[in-house]
């Protein structure tokens, strides 16, 4: 949730969150084919996705996914290339 934690613990946190999913897009591009390449991409975003989703501030009548969450899902797709 933001806020709830130091702006610069968040920043470093969300920093190598997505360092890691394009260290795996790396590792995964020598090892993996394509196609399981383009399904593991598929997989994390689906799952950035539904987490956005599942997610509800004061329930019904709000918008399903906050600005902040989509964010996070297009810094996900960005990272994952």
């Amino acid at each position: 949730m933001p806020g709830s934690y130091p702006a610069p613990l968040e920043a470093e946190a969300r920093r190598a969150f997505l360092g890691h999913l394009r260290d795996a897009v790396a590792l995964l591009k020598g090892k993996a084919t394509p196609q399981e390449l383009d399904e593991y991409k598929r997989l994390i975003v689906n799952l950035s996705d539904k987490v956005a989703r599942a997610h509800r501030e004061s329930g019904r009548g709000e918008k399903p996914v906050r600005d902040t969450e989509r964010a996070a899902t297009a810094a996900i797709v960005e990272a994952l290339g």
